[in-house]
């Protein structure tokens, strides 16, 4: 959704690269937008509902300079998602914008941008927020929580925790990623995450980041979703970690 907001503005070359790097290349502009739009309202209504068991709220926002003429149909089309600031004050844009992000993730990101982010030359800022807090559907003991080696590389291991546990899961061996991909839903079933595990070889990172295409990853999660990969009693064992 974020790099919807770029597309949007775009035009010509920049317009063609993006498309196909959000997977629009065949579709029609209108129709870009249209989906934007429902995922906006899906969005909105997910945010108001107590029941969801998680809460997630994404947001995105395109600061442009005052100076700047903005089309009036992206003005209409996006709304909300503008913002109108002066990035001869940098001061002063840097403190709002830092203030918006802080607002959207509750406080987990404070200074998102740092006094020298920004400069006068500046007429465009695309900025996205995201805060989610959720608790497994199946959840982790933490007297299983163990001490063992994690892998940076095969001649590189470091100590850390790893979070064990046994239950059902849907998992997945892609051979067009060449990859182990697993599904941990959170409660309410609506969220997941997927971990994509690539083979204990030389490159093999490298080479399953290289098979990663929109038509690729939609391909292995209408297979991870079908249910026709869900194992009773796989023992999951991930490091423990922490993302902000």
């Amino acid at each position: 959704a974020t790099l919807m907001l770029a597309y949007f503005g775009a035009h010509g070359q920049t317009e063609r690269e993006l498309g196909q790097v959000l997977g629009a290349a065949n579709m029609t502009k209108a129709a870009v937008q249209r989906s934007y739009l429902f995922d906006r309202a899906f969005q909105a209504i997910r945010e108001r509902s107590p029941d969801l068991g998680y809460q997630l709220t994404h947001a995105n926002k395109i600061y442009f300079d005052r100076q700047l003429p903005l089309n009036s149909c992206i003005q209409l089309l996006l709304q909300d998602e503008l913002g109108v600031v002066d990035f001869q004050n940098i001061e002063k844009t840097t403190k709002e914008i830092n203030e918006w992000v802080k607002e959207k993730t509750r406080k987990k990101i404070i200074d998102l941008l740092s006094p020298n982010s920004l400069e006068a030359s500046t007429k465009m800022t695309l900025v996205n927020a995201a805060y989610f807090k959720g608790d497994w559907a199946s959840k982790f003991d933490v007297e299983d929580t163990k001490r063992d080696n994690f892998y940076i590389r095969q001649d590189k291991i470091s100590m850390t925790k790893f979070m064990k546990q046994k239950g059902k899961f849907n998992y997945y061996t892609s051979e067009e990623l060449r990859a182990h991909v697993l599904q941990m839903p959170y409660q309410g079933e609506d969220v997941s995450m997927i971990i994509i595990l690539p083979p204990f070889e030389d490159d093999a990172l490298y080479n399953t980041i290289q098979r990663m295409t929109p038509d690729s990853i939609q391909g292995v999660m209408a297979e991870v979703r079908s249910g026709f990969y869900e194992v009773d009693d796989l023992t999951v064992e991930i490091p423990k970690f922490k993302i902000e």
